[in-house]
């Protein structure tokens, strides 16, 4: 029997071929102004057809309908199993699967042989559902899992022409590329990432790792590590007196630094800072007070140099290894058997 099409569905089936369209045009073109502008509305066209559910589950909304927002996620839910349930019932591995995407660990590097199953899989699933349509979205060479939407991994593509197999890193979620890092820290996590994903064998994956990580341990504790990579960036998102809570925020206690010192300080802007070591005799309740804008140190070494004398502000090494060095790493490799959190502190001697 034919029932009529409701509002929402339409709406919805409207802006998602829409986007289909313009994926097909953003595949085919060439030219890279026209190619960001394409996946710019291929983007805002998801957007707009994913906030439909927002809508429908947010009270003060003139469409809030909270009964038919539970059932788009549980029907998105039943789907997903199902989808893993057929995969596996077909003797495949399915290692991880969210929201609209299941992944599957092959065992096999033979291309055409992966091709292959995906499109098995795709076939099984797509007869299932009139609506929905699951496509082969990538193929991984290796990847890290960390946990829910985390994860690092090589894609694989083959060339048409050569039949060569190119591989490109992808991070999804991963904090490396989160302001709150220096730039050391994101340098090390991605090495570390670069030999998890290599494919190695794990003993040498692991020696590598603990052998660049003594290294760096010791160009920060004799002072060689640059004083750019040490700087850490952050935003000001209101006006700095206007903070109530003051005390854990060490770009803010640089910012009114700054202000004190008649700097122009403006809401946005992003504010350099390093932390400094404890200083003699000058005590410190957190160790946001112990940040400095990077001018300070520079200036403090020039000074130390014109008087011979050693500089009062130095780089807390030890707070950076522990702080910025050790999480970074220790995340990335928690789920290697060789290593551990405790062995990657013995590596950075902490």
């Amino acid at each position: 029997e034919h029932t009529e099409w409701g509002v929402l569905p339409t709406v919805i089936r409207t802006l998602i071929q829409r986007r289909s369209v313009v994926k097909k045009l953003l595949k085919k073109e060439t030219n890279k102004e026209m190619k960001n502008t394409l996946n710019v509305r291929q983007l805002a066209l998801k957007l707009t057809a994913n906030s439909m559910y927002g809508c429908l589950g947010f009270s003060a909304s003139r469409f809030y309908a909270a009964p038919i927002a539970a059932l788009v996620t549980s029907q998105g839910r039943e789907i997903l199993q199902n989808t893993v349930d057929l995969a596996s019932g077909m003797g495949l591995n399915v290692i991880y699967g969210d929201t609209d995407s299941i992944m599957i660990y092959t065992g096999s590097d033979d291309w055409d042989k992966v091709q292959q199953l995906g499109k098995e899989v795709k076939k099984a699933v797509n007869k299932k559902y009139k609506l929905l349509e699951i496509e082969i979205d990538g193929v991984f060479k290796s990847m890290l899992l960390l946990k829910k939407k985390k994860y690092a991994a090589l894609i694989a593509s083959k060339d048409r022409k050569t039949g060569k197999i190119h591989l490109e890193k992808e991070t999804k979620g991963l904090d490396l590329v989160r302001r709150d890092w220096c730039g050391l820290s994101k340098e090390v996590g991605l090495f570390v990432l670069d030999h998890v994903l290599s494919g190695k064998d794990r003993e040498g994956v692991v020696a590598a790792i603990h052998e660049e990580l003594q290294s760096v341990a010791r160009k920060v504790r004799e002072g060689s590590v640059p004083l750019e990579k040490f700087t850490i960036t952050k935003g000001l998102n209101k006006n700095p007196k206007d903070y109530a809570d003051r005390k854990g925020m060490p770009h803010l206690f640089v910012a009114l630094e700054m202000v004190r010192r008649g700097r122009p300080v403006n809401v946005g802007d992003h504010i350099p800072y390093v932390i400094t070591a404890e200083q003699e005799g000058v005590k410190t309740t957190s160790f946001a007070e112990r940040a400095r804008h990077p001018d300070d140190l520079v200036a403090a070494n020039k000074e130390a140099e014109r008087t011979g004398v050693k500089p009062k502000l130095k780089i807390d090494t030890e707070g950076y290894l522990s702080q910025q060095i050790l999480p970074t790493t220790s995340r990335l490799v928690d789920p290697i058997e060789d290593t551990s959190q405790a062995m990657i502190a013995e590596q950075l001697g902490l």
